[in-house]
Protein backbone atom coordinates (compact mmCIF):
# COMPACT_ATOMS: atom_id res chain seq x y z
CA UNK A 1 0.00 0.00 0.00
CA UNK A 2 3.14 2.34 0.29
CA UNK A 3 3.72 2.55 -3.52
CA UNK A 4 0.15 4.15 -3.63
CA UNK A 5 1.01 7.00 -1.55
CA UNK A 6 4.57 7.16 -3.12
CA UNK A 7 2.81 7.46 -6.91
CA UNK A 8 0.58 10.36 -5.47
CA UNK A 9 3.52 11.87 -3.54
CA UNK A 10 5.30 12.20 -6.92
CA UNK A 11 2.28 13.97 -8.67
CA UNK A 12 2.94 16.76 -5.79
CA UNK A 13 6.68 16.93 -6.70
CA UNK A 14 6.57 16.70 -10.11
CA UNK A 15 3.46 18.96 -10.85
CA UNK A 16 4.82 22.95 -11.19
CA UNK A 17 -21.64 26.38 -2.68
CA UNK A 18 -24.04 24.36 -0.84
CA UNK A 19 -27.73 24.99 -0.83
CA UNK A 20 -27.10 26.93 2.66
CA UNK A 21 -25.30 29.12 1.04
CA UNK A 22 -21.82 27.40 3.17
CA UNK A 23 -19.25 25.11 1.83
CA UNK A 24 -19.56 21.39 1.98
CA UNK A 25 -17.79 19.48 4.64
CA UNK A 26 -18.93 15.81 2.72
CA UNK A 27 -21.00 15.24 0.33
CA UNK A 28 -24.05 17.27 0.75
CA UNK A 29 -23.36 18.00 4.75
CA UNK A 30 -22.51 21.40 4.94
CA UNK A 31 -20.87 23.44 6.74
CA UNK A 32 -22.82 25.46 9.48
CA UNK A 33 -25.90 24.01 8.55
CA UNK A 34 -28.53 23.15 11.48
CA UNK A 35 -27.44 20.18 13.47
CA UNK A 36 -31.74 19.74 13.62
CA UNK A 37 -31.32 18.57 10.28
CA UNK A 38 -29.79 15.39 11.22
CA UNK A 39 -32.32 13.51 13.39
CA UNK A 40 -33.84 10.60 14.46
CA UNK A 41 -35.91 10.40 11.94
CA UNK A 42 -33.02 11.09 9.21
CA UNK A 43 -30.70 7.63 10.67
CA UNK A 44 -28.67 9.87 13.27
CA UNK A 45 -28.72 9.51 17.19
CA UNK A 46 -27.24 11.31 19.84
CA UNK A 47 -23.51 9.90 20.40
CA UNK A 48 -22.14 12.67 22.87
CA UNK A 49 -20.88 9.75 25.34
CA UNK A 50 -18.29 7.84 23.15
CA UNK A 51 -17.37 11.34 21.41
CA UNK A 52 -17.82 13.78 23.67
CA UNK A 53 -19.81 17.56 23.15
CA UNK A 54 -22.77 16.99 21.38
CA UNK A 55 -21.74 14.61 19.07
CA UNK A 56 -24.43 13.15 16.01
CA UNK A 57 -23.40 9.80 14.38
CA UNK A 58 -25.12 7.48 12.12
CA UNK A 59 -24.04 4.04 11.46
CA UNK A 60 -24.17 3.38 7.72
CA UNK A 61 -22.58 6.70 5.39
CA UNK A 62 -21.26 4.91 2.09
CA UNK A 63 -17.65 6.19 0.76
CA UNK A 64 -15.37 4.96 -1.52
CA UNK A 65 -17.85 1.70 -2.23
CA UNK A 66 -17.63 0.87 1.75
CA UNK A 67 -20.35 1.55 4.78
CA UNK A 68 -18.42 3.92 7.40
CA UNK A 69 -19.94 5.10 10.51
CA UNK A 70 -20.06 8.71 10.60
CA UNK A 71 -19.43 11.28 13.69
CA UNK A 72 -21.03 14.69 13.27
CA UNK A 73 -19.28 17.41 16.19
CA UNK A 74 -21.31 20.29 15.75
CA UNK A 75 -20.68 24.02 17.05
CA UNK A 76 -23.02 26.82 18.61
CA UNK A 77 -25.60 23.83 17.20
CA UNK A 78 -24.31 24.11 13.72
CA UNK A 79 -21.78 21.01 11.98
CA UNK A 80 -18.27 22.29 11.97
CA UNK A 81 -16.80 18.66 11.50
CA UNK A 82 -17.45 15.54 9.85
CA UNK A 83 -15.37 12.14 10.37
CA UNK A 84 -15.72 8.79 8.94
CA UNK A 85 -14.53 5.31 11.04
CA UNK A 86 -14.48 1.84 9.64
CA UNK A 87 -12.47 -1.22 10.64
CA UNK A 88 -9.62 -0.99 8.36
CA UNK A 89 -9.73 -2.55 5.38
CA UNK A 90 -6.71 -2.70 2.75
CA UNK A 91 -9.07 -1.74 -0.58
CA UNK A 92 -11.18 1.01 1.17
CA UNK A 93 -7.66 2.24 2.54
CA UNK A 94 -6.45 2.20 -1.46
CA UNK A 95 -9.74 3.37 -2.11
CA UNK A 96 -9.96 6.32 0.18
CA UNK A 97 -6.55 7.66 -0.96
CA UNK A 98 -7.31 7.67 -4.54
CA UNK A 99 -10.30 9.18 -3.49
CA UNK A 100 -9.13 12.16 -1.62
CA UNK A 101 -6.07 12.31 -4.41
CA UNK A 102 -8.85 13.35 -7.15
CA UNK A 103 -9.17 16.86 -6.15
CA UNK A 104 -7.05 17.04 -2.67
CA UNK A 105 -3.44 16.91 -2.42
CA UNK A 106 -1.54 15.24 0.22
CA UNK A 107 0.81 18.14 2.38
CA UNK A 108 1.81 15.93 4.87
CA UNK A 109 2.22 12.45 6.97
CA UNK A 110 1.84 12.63 11.17
CA UNK A 111 2.96 9.35 13.16
CA UNK A 112 2.64 9.68 17.13
CA UNK A 113 5.47 11.98 18.04
CA UNK A 114 6.40 13.79 15.01
CA UNK A 115 5.34 15.22 11.61
CA UNK A 116 7.05 14.96 7.31
CA UNK A 117 6.21 18.41 6.20
CA UNK A 118 6.13 16.91 2.40
CA UNK A 119 5.64 20.50 0.87
CA UNK A 120 8.97 21.51 2.56
CA UNK A 121 10.26 18.58 1.39
CA UNK A 122 9.53 19.08 -2.15
CA UNK A 123 11.88 21.98 -1.97
CA UNK A 124 14.93 20.70 0.24
CA UNK A 125 15.12 17.20 -1.74
CA UNK A 126 18.10 17.09 -4.03
CA UNK A 127 15.96 14.65 -6.59
CA UNK A 128 12.73 12.40 -6.77
CA UNK A 129 14.55 9.66 -5.76
CA UNK A 130 15.19 11.57 -2.70
CA UNK A 131 11.84 12.82 -2.10
CA UNK A 132 10.02 9.33 -2.86
CA UNK A 133 12.75 7.66 -0.24
CA UNK A 134 11.89 10.58 2.56
CA UNK A 135 8.18 9.55 1.92
CA UNK A 136 8.75 6.16 1.93
CA UNK A 137 11.06 5.52 4.83
CA UNK A 138 8.67 7.95 7.01
CA UNK A 139 5.26 5.69 6.47
CA UNK A 140 6.73 2.54 7.22
CA UNK A 141 7.89 3.65 10.23
CA UNK A 142 4.86 4.96 11.37
CA UNK A 143 2.82 2.31 9.85
CA UNK A 144 4.53 -0.61 11.62
CA UNK A 145 4.42 1.37 14.85
CA UNK A 146 0.83 1.55 14.19
CA UNK A 147 -0.49 5.19 14.09
CA UNK A 148 -0.22 7.35 10.98
CA UNK A 149 -2.43 10.41 9.76
CA UNK A 150 -2.18 11.44 5.89
CA UNK A 151 -3.41 15.27 6.17
CA UNK A 152 -4.46 16.18 2.36
CA UNK A 153 -5.53 19.66 1.46
CA UNK A 154 -8.44 21.17 -0.74
CA UNK A 155 -6.08 22.69 -3.64
CA UNK A 156 -4.21 21.91 -6.88
CA UNK A 157 -0.42 20.48 -6.90
CA UNK A 158 0.49 23.39 -8.72
CA UNK A 159 -0.59 25.59 -5.92
CA UNK A 160 1.07 23.59 -3.08
CA UNK A 161 4.56 23.53 -4.73
CA UNK A 162 3.79 27.68 -4.46
CA UNK A 163 4.20 27.22 -0.51
CA UNK A 164 7.16 26.38 0.96
CA UNK A 165 5.50 24.79 3.82
CA UNK A 166 2.42 22.90 4.96
CA UNK A 167 2.06 25.36 7.69
CA UNK A 168 2.39 28.40 5.32
CA UNK A 169 -0.15 26.52 2.34
CA UNK A 170 -2.80 25.83 5.61
CA UNK A 171 -2.42 29.86 6.16
CA UNK A 172 -2.49 30.59 2.51
CA UNK A 173 -5.28 28.83 1.01
CA UNK A 174 -8.52 30.59 0.64
CA UNK A 175 -10.88 29.34 3.98
CA UNK A 176 -13.16 27.19 1.88
CA UNK A 177 -10.46 24.83 1.29
CA UNK A 178 -11.16 21.68 3.34
CA UNK A 179 -8.66 19.67 5.01
CA UNK A 180 -9.00 16.05 4.76
CA UNK A 181 -7.00 13.18 7.27
CA UNK A 182 -6.60 9.88 6.15
CA UNK A 183 -5.79 8.23 10.14
CA UNK A 184 -4.73 4.78 10.46
CA UNK A 185 -4.87 3.38 13.85
CA UNK A 186 -3.63 -0.22 14.61
CA UNK A 187 -2.89 -1.78 17.90
CA UNK A 188 -3.60 -4.95 20.08
CA UNK A 189 -7.25 -3.83 21.01
CA UNK A 190 -8.56 -2.39 17.57
CA UNK A 191 -7.56 -1.57 13.66
CA UNK A 192 -9.46 1.42 12.61
CA UNK A 193 -9.61 3.87 9.04
CA UNK A 194 -10.86 7.42 9.63
CA UNK A 195 -11.63 10.12 7.50
CA UNK A 196 -12.01 13.54 8.93
CA UNK A 197 -13.18 16.55 7.13
CA UNK A 198 -12.68 20.25 8.65
CA UNK A 199 -12.75 23.62 7.27
CA UNK A 200 -9.62 24.65 9.49
CA UNK A 201 -9.84 28.63 8.96
CA UNK A 202 -13.38 28.86 8.89
CA UNK A 203 -13.62 26.24 11.81
CA UNK A 204 -11.32 29.10 14.07
CA UNK A 205 -13.10 32.19 13.20
CA UNK A 206 -16.34 30.25 14.15
CA UNK A 207 -14.47 29.61 17.24
CA UNK A 208 -12.87 32.94 17.95
CA UNK A 209 -16.68 34.26 17.17
CA UNK A 210 -18.17 31.65 20.45
CA UNK A 211 -15.76 33.18 22.60
CA UNK A 212 -16.26 36.59 21.67
CA UNK A 213 -20.15 35.97 22.52
CA UNK A 214 -18.84 34.57 26.35
CA UNK A 215 -20.20 37.26 28.98
CA UNK A 216 -17.54 38.71 30.39
CA UNK A 217 -17.24 38.07 34.04
CA UNK A 218 -16.18 40.65 37.00
CA UNK A 219 -14.18 38.33 39.50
Amino acid sequence: MRLIVVAFACVLFTAQLAASEQPKLFKTWAYKAPMTLFSEAQGFYDCAADFGGKAVCSDDVEFVGGNFGAVLIPMDGQLAQVTLVSEFDNDLYIKAIGALANGFTMVSMRGASDQLDMVESIHTSQSIQQFQSRINDYETLNLNQGQLTYTFIEQPPEVVRRFRTAHALASGAPDTARTAELIVMDNAEHSVLMVKFTLPKLFLESARESVQQLPVEDF
